[in-house]
């Protein structure tokens, strides 16, 4: 948060400016500013406070006979000044009450339904992310025997999430076989993840010197495979509506804009750039401005991030990537409530 000493004037004159400059997408001079807002003030003085809020970091000016744009530090004051206001738009309420509930339930990925909407609503770029399964406790796991070499892993972890996994074999199993290690996991390693499964199994085979029993074998061949332990990510990434930000060609550096759609193509680097919004995901709405999110790549961006919540425990977090120049109060509004939306949902199911 900006820690700002501006008197109400010239606080109003800033909002103004920036709520202006985002919905025109032009530098804004002091007439413009008069004709938004009566202050009762001559434009001279206006263009006095515009000078001083310039020179204080808050505004710049591309030219010298333009008017002025918010600089990072004009958008976080603007940021910060609607914290508590942000609403749902009745129109968009309906949008995503209409379009998730039952797409969430009979989708194959819902997460990947979740940026999708995101994307939808907001014409920037849908973001979710969730905690890997890999790292959670375990409270069920079922192998299907679907062909001589593919299995189907249904896993339920704690807070109830449930995920399918479909795995490719060098080995073939019966399904008779399948259901005496699953049953073997489950009762042996209860409240453990399944990385910590397949360390405890790593160690037991190495002290079984001389014979390893089948069962302990076909376990541990089932739980190193890389579709299931999740090795390459600690969480999964879903993103949707990348190419939007071609149409942001006009806000974004060419070459900016080419960077971030590498990021954004390629997930485990755009995890590395999300790490702050991850690691303190559980303090409610975040929004990160440009020079404030980690990595070039995003610094001509905003990042607006929420966690989820399945029975109490954060699980992951969602969000929008979009230009400086949004619509903050509307992104906020539909970042919250698609949390929320999330969470109920995940925590009934």
């Amino acid at each position: 948060m900006v820690k700002a000493n501006l008197d109400p004037r010239s606080h109003e004159i800033l909002v103004t400016l920036v709520r202006t400059y985002i919905e025109q997408g032009e530098p804004v001079g002091s007439e413009t500013i008069l004709r938004r807002r009566k202050l009762g003030l001559s434009p001279a003085t206006i263009r006095n406070i515009l000078a001083r809020l310039e020179e204080e970091g808050y505004l710049a000016q591309p030219h010298p006979s333009a008017g002025r744009v918010p600089t990072d530090k004009g958008y976080r004051l603007f940021v910060d000044a609607l914290a508590g206001e942000s609403r749902i738009r009745t129109e968009d309420e309906n949008f995503i009450k209409t379009s998730f509930s039952r797409e969430f339930e009979e989708a194959p990925q819902p997460l990947e339904h979740v940026s999708h909407l995101l994307a939808e609503i907001s014409n920037h770029v849908g973001l979710v992310v969730a905690s890997h399964v890999v790292q959670n406790e375990l409270q069920h796991i079922e192998f299907i025997r679907l062909s001589t070499h593919r299995i189907l892993v249904v896993l339920v972890t704690k807070p109830g999430i449930v995920q399918n996994r479909l795995l490719m074999m060098d080995e073939s199993f019966t399904q008779t076989e399948l259901d005496q290690t699953a049953r073997y996991l489950m009762s042996n390693f209860p409240g453990k993840s399944l990385a910590g499964i397949r360390r405890e199994l790593q160690l037991r085979l190495r002290e079984e010197k001389t014979r390893c029993d089948e069962l302990l074998e076909n376990a541990l061949l089932i739980c190193q495979q890389r579709e299931l332990t999740g090795e390459e990510n600690s969480a999964e990434v879903f993103v949707d509506g990348a190419s939007r930000m071609v149409n942001e060609s006009t806000v974004l550096e060419v070459e900016k804009l080419k960077e971030l759609l590498g990021a954004l193509e390629e997930k485990s680097r755009l995890l590395r750039l999300l790490d702050e919004c991850l690691t303190t995901r559980d303090v409610g709405i975040r929004v990160f401005i440009g020079s404030e999110n980690r990595g070039t790549e995003l610094t001509h961006c905003s990042v607006i991030t929420a966690p989820y919540w399945s029975n109490g425990q954060v699980v992951g977090s969602l969000g929008i990537i979009g230009p400086k120049r949004m619509s903050y109060d509307r992104a906020i509004g539909v970042v919250d409530y698609m949390a929320k939306m999330v969470s109920q949902m995940l925590s009934k199911n």
